[in-house]
């Protein structure tokens, strides 16, 4: 990995430079980082290119704490089976760290029911029997019957539930029975409950019931009362569906009537002091009996926890917990809240919520290293040292307080003898208000900016200067002793430096190629104040062409690896390197050549050409690379890259001819390199046979004229090379010169297949003018033939048959004498030894058989 050179530079020039002894704070330790710069004997550092040395060191760490505060709003369920948990939002800013979880619970609130035996499952179990019963006893509680008491099976679904009724009393006292009641008379149960936590906020209601009566109307109620106040009732004048059952959906009633205890009755009452002819009968059934209440709770009453943590009590519906990590959250930690009720399971086991709002106030840390220019990823410090003057220091710090944080501050360790001259913000960077700044002076260590307490827009980028001291005198370049400052491959590069105090402490020589790249590095502790470091050979291979920067630093620690020193200098020379050069030119294709034939008239003429280092093999790029060009004039070819240079620019215009031109390229630390070249200029040219298609006779010769026309002045070529270049047999052409660029080739067939195409190459061509390649299409034909007989007469047994045939060629009307390839004669291997045939005369040819063949 490439360190580049000022990152390395404040790296150890930082710690080199300084003594580092004991810290002393004057602010509050905490989340104060104490050592945070680095230290490496051997890190390399950077240098400018101007006269005073600048460049680029390591960037000192720091670190940003800040926090920020998320409200969330969270309600949790228990069903009977589990207890619900639920997260909280933090929010951990991107590359943010956090350390610490600091959370409060608010407004905790828990919404459940207290009556037990609510369903009645367990008889009268903490239910009380009430019975008002004045005047007239119209009310039975023992004896003939019991109007209040718990039904088994007459509930809903078959269940055990409360019944209430009264019966009234038959009587005559005006001279007619009738069944009597008297007014305010009620029958009901009454349970006293307790409630957890402050004041009820909310109350609810919840039940099933069955109002029945005989009469349709009568003056009858049932009843539901809390702390003595009637919250709900059922009118029996009249009563809608007796003898059905039904559900009263949760309905909020008045929380006023409710303390820590409270007193819930439910039954039926009397209305009126009258008489009734016939037993109305009133009763009123009820079950399942929730009465579901809102109060204020400590943390510990429902158990309540964070991430494991117990939510220590600060209050009612108030409490607060802190969470550390064992090692730094890297992205949003979740405040999960687990809970139970007390008890657990609850009496009764009922369906419980809690609700409660949570401020998380997430604190968080970034590290990070100060920048030596306005780019985030600028990490370093930049520096400036000129000869006798102390060194100065500038660096940046890119601030971006996250979203909704607050409390935002940063703070990092500083070499002893540092001292921070400048502090400036970004809203208004040309005021230094290095007063704001919590250390930072000599013997500090330590510097802490409270950005959120400077300014409230601290985003942007935050600059502070600093000094510390120069010890290095001069930086000398020799050739093996020799001052030099301008070397070739083969040199022997020695460096001598002069230093102040020098065999106190070590010196570091890096050396920086032309790129800006660590060349070379050697620490060493000099045993005189004037001192060599140790020879380097250049070779090709190692050593670029260009200038070189030597930097030279230097500081009084007591031996490698201690950070004891507390005097430094730095000093930068440069010296250059030149390298060997050659120059080969290629055609469009990239082939080597010196030569180029056929450049056309007014044509683009591609010209390429290579710079070539001779000391290491390379291209050179970034050259100046032109031709003396046909016309006088010196044309710059475009770079290609790997060292090419090509031009396709040149003028074209000029007579037809061969010319010969140079190329020249130099480069500054390269030698300077020609080449020559020979250019052949051609006209434009066409080829143009009078016929692109012919059929020939097999045997027959044939004849195409072919025009080769100098184009650009519209005229016959003469004198010029026509020939058949592909396509036809060699020395079964010939041709011909007919005058004014008119040339003609002759065709000879006798090699040919007969009934194939041939396709044929002519190609023309002459000095300074263009090669032309025309292609033409030759058939060639089957010779046309006829084969004809003379029918004999007939011919008896043992006689001779004589018959004459003619095979003529029609072409010329001639005869075709026999031959292997032209005229064959198949005969009945029967009349072996009984035929004969000869040749009359050129395609005339007599055949006589024998007719006492056993054939026959």
């Amino acid at each position: 990995m490439k360190l580049k050179k000022f990152q390395i530079l404040i790296f150890s020039f930082i710690i080199i430079v300084l003594i580092l002894q004991s810290f002393t704070f004057i602010i509050d330790k905490t989340n104060f980082d104490k050592i945070s710069y680095q230290y490496n004997e051997n890190y390399s550092i950077d240098s400018s290119k101007y006269d005073e040395i600048a460049g680029i060191g390591y960037g000192l760490n720091y670190t940003e704490y800040a926090n920020r505060t998320d409200s969330s709003s969270l309600s949790l369920y228990y069903d009977t089976v589990s207890f619900e948990s639920d997260n909280a939002v933090s929010t951990l800013a991107n590359n943010w760290e956090g350390y610490k979880l600091q959370v409060n619970v608010y407004n905790l609130k828990q919404n459940r029911t207290y009556i037990q035996n609510y369903d009645f499952e367990n008889g009268e179990t903490n239910w009380n029997e009430i019975e008002i019963d004045t005047g007239y006893d119209n009310i039975q509680t023992s004896g003939g019957g019991d109007d209040i008491y718990v039904e088994s099976g007459g509930g809903p679904d078959s269940s055990d539930c409360a019944f209430t009724q009264q019966r009234g009393v038959y009587d005559n006292p005006g001279g007619n029975y009738y069944y009597y009641f008297d007014s305010g008379d009620r029958a009901a149960f009454r349970q006293t409950i307790n409630i957890q936590g402050g004041s009820v906020t909310w109350a609810g209601l919840d039940f099933d019931y069955q109002g029945d009566c005989n009469w349709e109307s009568s003056l009858f109620h049932a009843y539901v009362r809390v702390g003595g106040t009637e919250v709900w009732q059922l009118s029996y004048g009249p009563l809608d569906d007796p003898g059905v059952w039904r559900h009263q959906d949760m309905f909020e009633i008045n929380a006023t009537p409710f303390s820590s205890t409270v007193s819930v009755e439910i039954g039926l009452q009397s209305d009126g002091s009258v008489g009734y002819s016939t037993r109305p009968n009133p009763i009123f059934r009820f079950d399942n009996v929730k009465i579901y209440v809102i109060t204020a709770v400590l943390p510990s009453t429902v158990n309540l926890q964070m991430n494991g943590l117990n939510i220590t009590d600060n209050g009612l519906g108030k409490g607060n917990v802190i969470q550390k990590p064992t090692s730094n959250w890297l992205t949003s930690p979740s405040p999960t809240f687990t809970w139970a009720s007390t008890p657990n399971p609850p009496i009764p086991d009922l369906p419980i919520s809690i609700e409660f709002d949570v401020a998380a106030n997430l604190f968080a840390l970034k590290k990070g290293n100060l920048l030596y220019d306005l780019s985030p990823t600028a990490y370093g410090t930049s520096y400036n040292i000129q000869d006798g003057l102390n060194t100065s220091w500038q660096m940046y710090t890119l601030i971006a307080t996250p979203n909704e944080y607050w409390n935002h501050y940063l703070n990092f360790s500083t070499p002893t003898n540092w001292n921070f001259t400048g502090l400036y913000q970004p809203q208004d960077p040309s005021v230094n208000i290095i007063n704001h700044a919590i250390g930072g002076t000599f013997n500090d260590d330590y510097i802490r900016l409270n950005l959120t307490d400077i300014t409230n827009s601290p985003d942007g980028y935050w600059r502070l200067t600093s000094e510390s001291p120069n010890y290095v005198k001069s930086v000398t370049t020799t050739d093996a002793g020799a001052p030099k400052a301008d070397f070739r491959i083969g040199d022997t590069l020695r460096i001598q430096s002069s230093i102040t105090n020098a065999p106190t402490g070590y010196a570091n020589l890096s050396i920086y190629n032309p790129s800006g790249l660590l060349w070379y590095t050697e620490v060493i502790n000099p045993s005189s104040d004037l001192f060599y470091f140790s020879d380097i050979n250049l070779l090709g291979a190692n050593a670029s062409a260009g200038i070189y920067d030597a930097v030279v630093w230097w500081n009084n620690r007591s031996s490698l690896g201690i950070t004891d020193s507390n005097e430094a200098g730095l000093k930068k020379i440069n010296f250059t390197i030149t390298h060997s050069t050659s120059m080969e030119s290629y055609d469009i294709s990239t082939i080597q050549t010196d030569v180029f034939n056929d450049v056309l008239y007014n044509e683009t003429f591609v010209l390429k050409a290579k710079y070539l280092d001779t000391d290491n093999g390379l291209g050179v790029d970034s050259a100046t690379v032109k031709i003396e060009w046909i016309d006088g004039s010196n044309y710059t070819l475009a770079e290609l890259g790997g060292g090419f240079y090509q031009i396709d620019s040149l003028d074209t215009s000029q007579s037809p001819g061969v010319y010969d031109l140079t190329i020249y390229a130099n480069k500054s630390y390269y030698d300077s390199s020609t080449k020559q070249i020979t250019v052949e200029l051609a006209h434009h040219t066409s080829l143009n046979p009078n016929i692109t298609s012919a059929s020939v006779d097999w045997g027959e010769n044939i004849t195409i004229r072919c025009y080769y026309n100098d184009t650009d002045i519209n005229d016959g070529i003469i004198n010029a090379s026509v020939w058949v270049s592909d396509g036809w047999q060699l020395n079964s052409w010939s041709n011909s010169s007919a005058g004014f660029g008119y040339y003609d080739i002759l065709f000879e067939t006798d090699w040919t297949r007969p009934n194939n195409i041939y396709e044929v190459d002519i190609t023309a061509d002459l000095e300074n003018y263009q090669i032309k390649t025309r292609q033409v299409s030759i058939y060639v034909a089957s010779r046309s033939s006829e084969l004809t007989y003379i029918a004999p007469p007939a011919t008896p047994i043992k006689d001779t048959i004589n018959i004459t045939i003619n095979y003529n060629d029609r072409v010329n009307d001639t005869g075709i004498s026999n031959s292997t390839n032209k005229l064959y004669f198949n005969m009945n291997l029967s009349l072996n030894g009984f035929y004969s045939i000869y040749e009359h005369a050129p395609g005339v040819f007599y055949l006589e058989i024998n007719t006492s063949a056993p054939v026959f």
